[in-house]
């Protein structure tokens, strides 16, 4: 069920969530894993502003785009968390590799 509802998704919100590493960390999981079985693939948007992500969740995040995932996202929202310089530049360069319009 998981793998058919994502792979349909075109826009996910999770913002204003009070989300922090842990759960950004299972998003990218669960993310790889719908890209390892051709899911995810129509996803466009992705918004996760306004939460606590430290520089370990933009990591995730960036390394799920170093290996392809999400192949047809065209943004990620990422303003008004508390990551450092490091995790908004790890993030910043994946989106820019692939083109990502990327707010940090």
């Amino acid at each position: 069920a998981f793998l058919q509802l994502i792979g349909q998704a075109r826009f996910l919100d999770f913002q204003e969530r009070q989300w922090g590493d842990a759960e950004i960390e299972t998003l990218a999981s669960a993310l790889q894993y719908a890209h390892e079985h051709n899911a995810a693939t129509n996803l466009e948007e992705l918004q996760l502003s306004h939460n606590s992500v430290s520089d370990a969740g933009f990591r995730a995040l960036a390394d799920l785009l170093a290996q392809g995932a999400l192949g047809k996202l065209k943004g990620l929202e990422l303003e008004y968390n508390v990551a450092g310089v490091a995790g908004r530049r790890a993030v910043k360069e994946a989106s820019k590799r692939r083109a990502i319009a990327c707010h940090v």
